[in-house]
């Protein structure tokens, strides 16, 4: 091979003249394109959070709305009354029971000079009948057997296993049908009787 400017045999390995200095080859491109780094786009990070905000919302919306059923009332009720948290109990009933039951523990309270009444079967013995009047038994609800709502009124039909103790303190149970009668008073769901 021969330089093309000035007649020079060259080797063949060489991109340059060694006696003039003429390009023989075309030089090779060392640069490297490396990939830039994307910035995410924005538009999948909003519908994500978008995407979140509507989940948290509805299941909000859903616990807002599905609280307050005649079903969970009742399951609070027996709730409440297992625990013997009066107070909570009270909350599920005809706001008229619940103001006798302050009223009255209240005025009992005054007249005898004791600490106002804390248990529900005092003031209230006729919801205390599901559990048999006995202390220290358990009602569960094992199958709700019917809901049926028309306007504000609610019946709830209800199998509900009672455990207690007898006398000898050796556990027994039995089933029994409750039936509940509910109203919506104020939007909320209160239970009116109990049968």
């Amino acid at each position: 091979m021969f330089c093309p400017k000035c007649g020079t045999q060259l080797q063949e390995d060489k991109n340059f003249c060694p006696n003039c200095g003429n390009q023989l080859a075309p030089p090779i491109n060392l640069t490297v394109n490396i990939p830039q780094e994307k910035k995410p786009s924005k538009i999948p990070i909003k519908i994500i959070a978008l995407a979140a905000s509507i989940i948290i919302l509805s299941c909000f919306l859903y616990k807002m709305f599905n609280s307050n059923t005649p079903v969970k009332v009742v399951e609070k009720f027996i709730a409440a009354m297992n625990d013997s948290d009066v107070n909570e109990a009270v909350s599920y009933l005809d706001p008229k029971y619940e103001r006798l039951y302050k009223a009255s523990s209240k005025l009992i309270s005054k007249l005898v000079g004791t600490p106002e009444i804390t248990d529900i079967a005092e003031v209230l013995p006729g919801f205390m009948e599901l559990s048999g009047g006995k202390e220290n038994s358990e009602i569960t609800i094992e199958k709700v057997l019917s809901e049926k709502i028309e306007g504000s009124s609610a019946t709830v039909r209800v199998r509900l296993k009672i455990k207690e103790k007898d006398t000898n303190g050796n556990p027994i149970s039995e089933t029994d049908t409750g039936t509940f009668i509910l109203k919506k008073i104020s939007g909320k769901w209160k239970i009116e009787d109990i049968r």
